[in-house]
């Protein structure tokens, strides 16, 4: 008859006192998380309404960012990925990404991809008139932007000085 000798093993020491550090890492991060917190307010975006020519606003949570540039390319962001309430049109075509927010002074310069131009006739508006919901989204959230300029992929966009 074979007999089982079960082994016993020991375990390193360290073992629990890293097991205590990592517990404390993650109840003092946690803490933090809980006690910072993030803020959140109330931004309004405008969209052109479905096989109309007039805009609509609804209204979204956002986090607030450090600071105004991360919070204008939040809100970018979100008028890119379009609207809420089924009865709004995007306000550019889908596939639209935003490449660069700055802000210099109270100078806003946003840079939108290619996508921008292309497949307007989805909506009721014109790229022009898109170009202007976008500007009056960003001063209407943030008022103390004085100009906002918009350029696509580096260029600015050649207008007809009839419309708006």
């Amino acid at each position: 008859m074979v007999k089982h000798v079960a082994k016993q093993y020991r375990i390193p020491v360290i073992v629990p006192w890293m097991s205590l550090l990592l517990l404390a890492l993650f109840l003092l991060s946690l803490t933090l998380f809980l006690v910072q917190g993030r803020e959140i307010r109330r931004k309004v975006f405008f969209f052109p309404q479905y096989k109309a020519s007039m805009v609509a606003g609804e209204s979204r949570n956002l986090p607030v960012r450090d600071d105004l540039e991360g919070n204008i390319e939040l809100l970018v962001d979100e008028i890119l990925l379009g609207p809420i309430v089924v009865t709004n049109e995007r306000l550019f075509p889908e596939g639209t990404k935003l490449r660069t927010v700055m802000v210099r002074d109270k100078t806003v310069y946003i840079d939108l991809s290619i996508e921008a131009v292309l497949d307007t006739k989805n909506s009721e508006l014109s790229f022009q008139e898109a170009l202007g919901v976008l500007r009056k989204t960003v001063k209407f959230n943030y008022p103390s932007v004085e100009k906002i300029i918009i350029t696509i992929d580096g260029e600015t966009p050649r207008l007809s000085p009839s419309k708006g």
